[in-house]
């Protein structure tokens, strides 16, 4: 059932002055739909049709009982928010249809190259949900991420001469709805274009960790730039929070926008060739060192952001034995970078996954701990991570992420025997028994 059929039947279903019960399921679901098109691009384009719908509702003299109606308008808000802040809006630049297509056509360069990371790993009859919250890269919010920052780039940091005469002056805009043709406007422009978007995403990534180390890494949105470049990427930041906030995915505390840059250089032939390779490594008959092999050739043939997002994706497939290992991407970032530091640089993105994964582990320990709990299936693959985790990762490079981990997994089990298995030579064979006696335990 559509969303809008949802939320239409659900207004109704209130109109009729139902019971307690019922009402409050009424709102939840009319709440769900409502964030469920929030978090589509092409639901988020319809829903002021049903905004309007239960704004209307909360102007007549409706049945429903005032907590129910304050839930909806509480719901409501919540929902307006961030489409406020996010929202465009329109100015009288002399190419702004010209700007728009530009922007539309980088934007769906860029985001394919991610959807196509996505679209390797179906999810099917046999995946098992991640019991951690999913990297951003890996959902629809980072398309809508790179399509505020492309927007932002464009509009702030690119209105000049240059544009106005080689770019748009040499644009003829197709007519609405035609297919595209060798003749495509943007390939056209691309190779004069290209460049200098790309040198000015760069220097927005420079400007990025300049103010944000100025202001000691806090709350963005209590961010000031001091130039152009610093205020679009405040601009950008502040966009990639809220659509984390809308979607519940991880976005790093210390974003590296260098991927806005780095995704305009790596090609989606050199993806595919990278998944293809990466996946066929995994449980290849002739074990882990051909794995390792292969992660090295695709890690030195190209780009670190290439081979970060094949690994990153690989790191969460949907199947269980398909995945690649916690060890094997543990070993790829050691392999590339000398220290930590260079490694949580250079392979910003897979060695910035796996050192918040054992925080995120924790997190949802504790909060099944409290009350929040897990199914059994969902309980064991929580602790397989987070076990996976201790025996895989490089004490020299994890140690401040995996010692408040493996602490907290011992004090589970009072018996002392996941303490002494953890003391011990921390082999993968002893996950299985592991993982019975902290489910006991829990």
């Amino acid at each position: 059932m559509l969303c809008t059929d949802v939320i239409q039947q659900e207004l109704a279903v209130l109109e009729t002055a139902p019971s307690m019960k019922e009402a409050a399921l009424a709102v939840s679901r009319i709440q769900q739909a409502m964030w469920d098109k929030v978090r589509s691009e092409t639901g988020r384009h319809s829903i002021r049709w049903d905004l309007l719908s239960v704004t209307e509702f909360l102007g007549t003299p409706s049945a429903a009982r005032r907590a129910t109606r304050r839930q909806l308008a509480y719901g409501l808000v919540e929902v307006l928010e961030p489409l406020a802040a996010l929202e465009v809006r329109p100015d009288d630049y002399r190419h702004a249809r010209e700007e728009a297509y530009l922007i539309e056509r980088l934007t769906e360069q860029l985001v394919d190259k991610l959807r196509l990371v996505r679209s390797y790993y179906p999810l099917g009859a046999d995946a098992e949900p991640s019991p951690v919250r999913p990297n951003y890269l890996l959902t629809e919010a980072a398309d809508l991420m790179v399509s505020h920052a492309v927007r932002t780039i464009i509009r702030q940091t690119m209105r000049n001469k240059f544009m106005a005469t080689a770019i748009y002056g040499a644009m003829t805009l197709p007519a609405e709805g035609a297919r595209r043709s060798k003749d495509d406007p943007f390939a056209a422009v691309a190779k004069q274009f290209m460049p200098r978007f790309r040198q000015n995403a760069m220097e927005i990534a420079v400007a990025w960790r300049k103010v944000a180390q100025r202001h000691g890494w806090s709350d963005v949105f209590e961010m000031q730039g001091a130039t152009d470049m610093e205020c679009a990427a405040i601009a950008i930041v502040q966009a990639m929070r809220i659509e984390a906030k809308i979607f519940g995915v991880y976005l790093p505390e210390q974003i590296d926008l260098n991927f806005l840059a780095l995704l305009t250089q790596i090609s989606r032939a050199g993806l595919e060739v990278s998944l293809k390779d990466i996946t066929s490594a995994i449980n290849h008959e002739d074990g882990e060192p051909y794995l390792r092999r292969m992660l090295e050739r695709v890690t030195s043939r190209s780009l670190p952001l290439e081979s970060d997002l094949v690994m990153l994706a690989a790191l969460h497939l949907p199947v269980p034995g398909e995945r690649l290992p916690i060890q094997a991407a543990n070993g790829s970032c050691i392999g590339s970078c000398r220290s930590r530091q260079e490694m949580l640089s250079v392979r910003s993105i897979l060695a910035g996954e796996l050192q918040r994964l054992p925080g995120e582990c924790l997190n949802r320990l504790m909060a099944h701990m409290t009350g929040d709990r897990f199914t059994s299936d969902g309980l064991d693959a929580l602790l397989r991570l987070s076990l996976e985790l201790v025996i895989g990762l490089s004490r020299v490079r994890f140690e401040p992420e995996l010692e408040v981990l493996e602490r907290r997994l011992a004090n589970i089990d009072t018996t002392g025997r996941v303490a002494k298995w953890l003391d011990g030579t921390r082999l993968p064979s002893d996950i299985d028994e592991m993982c019975i006696v902290l489910a006991d335990a829990l």
